[in-house]
């Protein structure tokens, strides 16, 4: 998978934080997204077919993109922060 063979260095968030309205909010760089959103993907095979995929997946971005923020980077970070959240995601939704 293209994940799994991108150097640390090309995995870094590269983050540039920038003040706005409602705070600091990071910004990553192109790669990093494309991690995350594979990342996605992959939590989702991990979700009850009887959850509601867009609340579930809303729920995991949010974990993931957070985990981010903090500076975890690697993909099993990332999906670690979003397979942790899938318990308290079926919970709230039965």
């Amino acid at each position: 998978m293209i994940w799994d063979t991108l150097s640390k260095a090309q995995r870094s968030a590269r983050q540039e934080f920038t003040a706005g309205k409602e705070g600091i909010m990071p910004q990553f760089d192109a790669e990093l997204v494309q991690l995350m959103g594979g990342v996605l993907e992959d939590a989702m095979t991990k979700v009850p077919m009887d959850i509601s995929a867009t609340t579930a997946k809303a729920y995991l971005a949010e974990a993931i993109l957070k985990s981010a923020a903090q500076g975890h980077t690697s993909y099993d970070e990332l999906l670690n922060a979003a397979v942790d959240q899938i318990h308290t995601i079926v919970s709230m939704l039965t």
